[in-house]
């Protein structure tokens, strides 16, 4: 049975652009008012290069969405530490379109720039990661940094960069053995405004500070 373009469109866009949120046709209509013509353009366009890519488009969304996810990680390339689901042995040589959304995603971002926001407020594109993944302010589980207090990268020891100080007032309040799910602030001083201080660890090393 053919897919519809109005179905691909409206998959992709919240692929893309994508939340948790209900799929609606009005989602975007304030915060993002073109989306849609904006990727029924790229696919149309692709489509034309292509016509199997509406079902590979398909098979992409459900192998991120229907298997433990739909956080997009699918999408994401190998660095020098990690294997991505990319080229994961499932996918690597069988899924694709990744080409198309992120066409896609650039031509939303050419639209709606993230990165001229920020700027009106102030901040430049290094402050964009961290403040978007909200690990500069507010409070954290001891159980998602215990590693770093005791057994940095399974060598028994701390993590070098951590401060003397700092490290042993983690430890105070996230003894080893301890309840994990204790919260302390992930800024020592100022837990509530942003600052370019650190205290998780990021596989992807968006963002790392000793203090």
């Amino acid at each position: 049975m053919a897919l519809s373009r109005s179905f691909l469109v409206t998959l992709f866009s919240a692929f893309v652009v994508g939340g948790f949120s209900q799929l609606t046709p009005t989602f975007y209509d304030e915060t993002c008012p073109d989306v849609t013509s904006i990727v029924r353009g790229i696919i149309e366009e692709a489509l034309q290069a292509d016509r199997r890519i509406a079902a590979s488009l398909v098979r992409l969304h459900f192998h991120d969405c229907f298997v433990i996810g739909c956080d997009k990680s699918l999408l994401l390339d190998n660095t020098e530490t990690i294997v991505s689901e990319k080229q994961a042995l499932a996918n690597s040589n069988s899924a694709r379109g990744f080409k198309v959304v992120d066409d896609i995603k650039i031509a939303l971002e050419n639209a709606y720039q993230l990165k001229a926001n920020f700027l009106n407020q102030g901040l430049d594109s290094a402050d964009l990661v961290p403040l978007s993944g909200a690990h500069t302010f507010g409070k954290a589980r001891c159980q998602t940094f215990g590693r770093r207090m005791y057994n940095f990268n399974n060598t028994g020891s701390p993590d070098p960069t951590l401060k003397t100080t700092l490290l042993q007032t983690l430890r105070q309040i996230c003894p080893q053995g301890g309840d994990g799910s204790v919260v302390t602030d992930l800024d020592r001083s100022d837990s509530g405004r942003f600052r370019r201080q650190v205290l998780l660890q990021s596989p992807g090393r968006e963002w790392t500070s000793p203090n």
